[in-house]
């Protein structure tokens, strides 16, 4: 009789070494996606905040304010007086010529009371409705290309501090977003969500990657044209709050003061938008892993409905 050593057969992997292949799996996914998402800034676009959608309202409600204004002022405050009698020396811009709308309304009426009043604060009231309409038309473009030329201009930096927190961060559940349950058959790799990985890192991730990203684009920011509109806008809608604020009588045609950190918001946006381009290419990538990471032959078979064997795990980094 001959001898031989015994060979064991290949085994399903244990819940830790799942867990270990899966983990590593998410890592490869995530440097995949992000590396190629970086790749088209293009499609890196930051929506306006509702604030800035707001400011349409805004305007119209200004109007309405300067209607009733019309009949519900009598008389003008103090400070609209003051402004009217000596005009806006230091207005410039859309501002300076709302100031000067009212110093015209002003020079038309005999008396800045009754009727005249009234007239002067309408006059007032649709120049920055007009002034809020042209604010939020040229802030729009700007939004829509800040997310695109910041990662455009600064995509190495971007990318080392995605890789940096990816290669520190573990899921605490890597198992169901790359495989789904159990038994984790080619059935339950079908159902996972296709973006899982990349949705679970970007909501997580959200606050310390804006932290870390914002010094690195904060000069980007800083020269983009939306920043400039951003404070044309902003001026716009508080101002003409404060004046609308002046009259009792206008109470119900009040708006509010945009109060929102533009550079923090442009920041998370753009990890936003990164993340949904992520997804894009992960649902891409689960279709067909082969050949796809740095671990050709592990990457496949994780990414892949194949019952994960102890050969697998051993194998693990090929």
């Amino acid at each position: 009789m001959g001898c031989g050593a015994s060979v064991n057969p290949p085994r399903r992997c244990t819940p830790e070494e799942l867990q270990e292949l899966c983990q590593n799996g998410c890592k490869e996914m995530e440097i995949l996606t992000v590396s190629a998402a970086m790749e088209k800034p293009e499609e890196i676009v930051v929506p306006p905040p509702d604030c800035v959608n707001d400011q349409r309202e805004n305007a119209q409600k200004l109007r309405d304010a300067a209607k009733a204004a019309v009949d519900k002022i009598e008389s003008l405050t103090e400070n609209d007086m003051a402004q009217n009698m000596v005009g806006d020396t230091e207005g410039k811009g859309m501002i300076g010529s709302v100031m000067g709308f009212m110093a015209k309304a002003a020079d038309g009426v005999a008396e800045l009371t009754g009727k005249g009043a009234g007239m002067v604060v309408s006059t007032s009231l649709n120049g920055f409705a007009a002034a809020l309409d042209k604010a939020v038309e040229a802030i729009e473009k700007p939004f829509t290309e800040v997310g695109r030329d910041i990662v455009e201009r600064k995509k190495t930096d971007l990318i080392g501090i995605y890789a940096a927190y990816i290669n520190q961060y573990n899921h605490s559940d890597p198992v169901s977003l790359v495989r789904g349950a159990d038994p984790y058959g080619a059935a339950e790799y079908q159902a996972v969500p296709p973006d899982s990985i990349s949705k679970a890192l970007t909501d997580v991730a959200l606050q310390p990657l804006a932290e870390q990203m914002l010094p690195i684009v904060q000069s980007e920011i800083d020269e983009h044209a939306v920043t400039k509109a951003w404070d044309v806008l902003i001026e716009t809608t508080n101002k003409a709050h404060d004046k609308i604020s002046q009259y009792a009588q206008l109470e119900g045609y009040g708006i509010k003061k945009i109060q929102l950190d533009i550079n923090t918001y442009i920041v998370e946006q753009s990890i936003r938008a990164l993340g949904d381009q992520m997804g894009k290419v992960e649902s891409e990538v689960r279709q067909n892993s082969a050949g796809k990471s740095r671990q050709p032959q592990t990457f496949a078979a994780v990414f892949s409905g194949t019952e994960l064997m102890d050969t697998h795990y051993n194998n693990r980094g090929k």
